[in-house]
């Protein structure tokens, strides 16, 4: 039976913590590795690791899970400024510690309340590029820092607010797939693919190659 490897250093975000070999600080360990709040490494670096304890894991769980604006804000930003368990920083209450984490909580909390702009439901494709460019115009034109960064915000959610309009746009546009039409004989169809003749009154006389009717209007 092989021995379970043994987790000797934990880091999580800009912290390293020593695990001690007993079952319950390895545990703990794993579950802080496997549920993505740190990863186990080999050094610690320059400054010393701190023990790892039961009050320490809560509190890494606590502050390390990105909170529900946190994770909004991240979902419109593209790596590596995404927020997961193990970015840097931490979260309590309404501190946030981390540029990733403070940017995208700032992006979320904007988005939440609606900030300077706000998408309609179904915005159409060409409503939104307006916007994109008005949002542009703005960046360009922005007096203070404050306010750049609100035009870059909204530049965030309108170009998230388009690509969803364009995939949408392109998944409704795309073809069906064809199906064969049915085809159905027609019932008055006789062997041989001939239409059945309809009757007619009166007598026919077949001379010189001709049809004639006696009896009818021919």
């Amino acid at each position: 039976m092989v021995a379970p490897v043994v987790i000797g250093l934990i880091r999580v975000g800009m912290l390293v913590y020593k695990v001690a070999k007993s079952k319950a600080a390895q545990d703990m360990a794993k579950k802080l590795i496997d549920k993505g709040f740190g990863k186990s490494v080999q050094s610690a670096g320059k400054k010393p690791p701190k023990n790892l304890t039961t009050s320490k894991v809560n509190e890494i769980i606590k502050t390390k899970t990105p909170k529900l604006d946190t994770k909004i804000g991240s979902a419109f930003k593209t790596k590596p400024n995404k927020v997961t368990k193990g970015s840097p920083g931490a979260e309590k209450t309404s501190i946030v510690v981390g540029s990733s984490r403070a940017g995208a909580n700032k992006l979320g909390n904007k988005i939440i309340g609606g900030g300077v702009i706000a998408i309609p439901a179904g915005a159409s494709i060409a409503y939104l590029k307006d916007k994109l460019n008005d949002a542009n115009a703005d960046i360009k034109e922005s007096k203070s820092a404050e306010a750049r960064s609100d035009a870059r915000a909204n530049k965030e959610i309108i170009n998230s607010a388009l690509a969803q309009a364009m995939l949408e746009d392109k998944e409704s546009s795309a073809p069906e797939t064809s199906v064969r039409p049915e085809i159905r004989k027609p019932k008055d169809m006789m062997a041989g693919g001939m239409a059945k003749a309809k009757s007619r009154t009166g007598n026919m006389d077949y001379r010189k190659g001709g049809m004639f009717m006696k009896n009818g209007k021919k």
